[in-house]
């Protein structure tokens, strides 16, 4: 029987959010396979394509898993919480927003290999501070993302500063040292969750994952800090809302 869809609201949406609702009443437990996608089609009279749009959604809010071969399987009751930013301006694409909680796993002190100085633009056997942390949203039971950061060893206070300090790096160098970005640089790419991430994060490893790599110049052009953040897939997104003249 096909679901009745109103009028602002397109077809997939309403299948999706009546095999979100039948999933959350308990009706197809966790642990169980959906219908296959032939059944689907048949129940809720709609194509091949809009029933894999639905399940694209429910899969995005990670209350179902295709496993190849098999069937796609129902893995959690309620959708999975994610932080979702908004950006309405160039200063906040540069940092999370305030209420994220920082827990720091490691601090050393390196020397830049070759793959290492091209990201830092630095010379190889360069001495940096590597801090590795994962970051949550406040309230939240899943980690958000990895950090790596490196930092410019005359900002050193900061690493130990860190430790008990949640704040965004970039702040806390401004704050100790006085230092701000005179340039800053945000690309964004799909990565894979390394094996050192995995237990962190609580995720599985190699998964896919969003990563954000930051890098910020110093008046004199120098990279002073790079951050490398890596999401588990699902659990980050960005929104850019800019006005424009």
């Amino acid at each position: 029987m096909k679901p009745k869809a109103r009028r602002s609201e397109p077809l997939y949406a309403v299948i999706e959010a009546a095999i979100r609702d039948g999933i959350t009443a308990g009706t197809q437990p966790v642990g169980s396979c959906l219908p296959t996608e032939h059944e689907l089609c048949a129940k809720f009279d709609a194509s091949r394509f809009t029933i894999r749009r639905a399940l694209n959604g429910l899969r995005a809010l990670g209350m179902i898993e295709p496993r190849p071969g098999i069937g796609t399987f129902i893995v959690a009751s309620s959708p999975r919480t994610a932080l979702v930013q908004t950006l309405t301006s160039v200063e906040q694409l540069l940092q999370y927003p305030g209420t994220m909680l920082r827990e720091n796993q490691r601090s050393d002190l390196i020397g830049a290999d070759a793959s290492l100085a091209v990201l830092l633009d630095c010379e190889p056997g360069d001495d940096w501070i590597w801090l590795r942390a994962t970051r949550r949203s406040e309230g939240a039971e899943l980690p958000l993302s990895w950090l790596d950061a490196w930092l410019a060893p005359r900002f050193a206070a900061v690493a130990g500063i860190a430790l008990t300090d949640g704040s965004p790096l970039l702040l806390l160098v401004e704050r100790q040292y006085g230092q701000r970005p005179h340039h800053a640089q945000v690309q964004m790419s799909a990565g894979r969750i390394t094996p050192e991430m995995a237990g962190p994060l609580m995720a599985e490893e190699a998964t896919p994952a969003l990563v954000i790599t930051r890098r910020y110049r110093d008046e004199a052009g120098a990279i002073y800090l790079a951050t490398c953040s890596t999401h588990p897939e699902g659990r980050f997104s960005l929104s850019f809302e800019f006005q424009t003249t």
